[in-house]
């Protein structure tokens, strides 16, 4: 059997670090690096795609409504610390901005920021910070592990900037079905959080 493409994905613990890794014409190649091999079961994959076929995964697409969807997810599912800022955020948010690259992400603009407090305590000189995760397992993906991973993060403010979701440290698509296992297996709370 031939491979037209292996999609390989390292996600390294307690970091956010990702490594991907891609095969094709029977080599494979880490930042430019590449070996042959005599076979594809050298290395192991997170998913392979057949020469000629289609892949059977279909990515969901990122948009509006999905967008409200994980709004809705994040309010019910996230065991964020108070969720009625949180809430407050997102009732006075618009989106600006939707991230095409497979994952779900998109960032926010509050339409009247001075009228919602803050989630996170301000920071001179940090524009851009990290404040909460989540992280959830997919039993649908369980030969490969497959995880959700929701991302908070604030402004300079402290108001909620951009929503980051991500499939297994985004080096896969999220898939268009997912079987999402409850609590989430992983949580993290900034100290700077409201």
């Amino acid at each position: 059997m031939r491979y037209a493409a292996t999609i390989v994905n390292v996600r390294f613990p307690k970091s956010r670090l990702s490594l991907g890794v891609g095969l094709g014409q029977s080599r494979w190649a880490v930042y430019g690096q590449s070996r042959s091999f005599d076979s594809p079961t050298e290395i192991t994959d997170n998913r392979r795609v057949e020469a000629g076929s289609r892949d059977t995964k279909t990515p969901m697409p990122n948009n509006l409504e999905r967008a409200a969807y994980w709004v809705t997810f994040i309010l019910e599912h996230c065991p964020f610390p108070n969720r009625d800022a949180l809430a407050a955020q997102f009732a006075n948010a618009q989106i600006v901005r939707l991230c095409e690259c497979g994952c779900n992400s998109f960032s926010l603009s509050l339409a009247t920021p001075d009228e919602v407090p803050p989630i996170a305590i301000a920071s001179s000189g940090q524009p851009y910070r990290m404040v909460f995760e989540a992280d959830f397992h997919d039993r649908s993906e369980l030969e490969v592990g497959g995880s959700i991973e929701i991302l908070l993060f604030a402004d300079e403010s402290g108001h909620l900037a951009d929503v980051e979701i991500d499939y297994c440290g985004n080096g896969i698509p999220i898939p268009e079905n997912l079987d999402l296992e409850f609590p989430p297996y992983n949580v993290f709370v900034s100290d700077s959080l409201t």
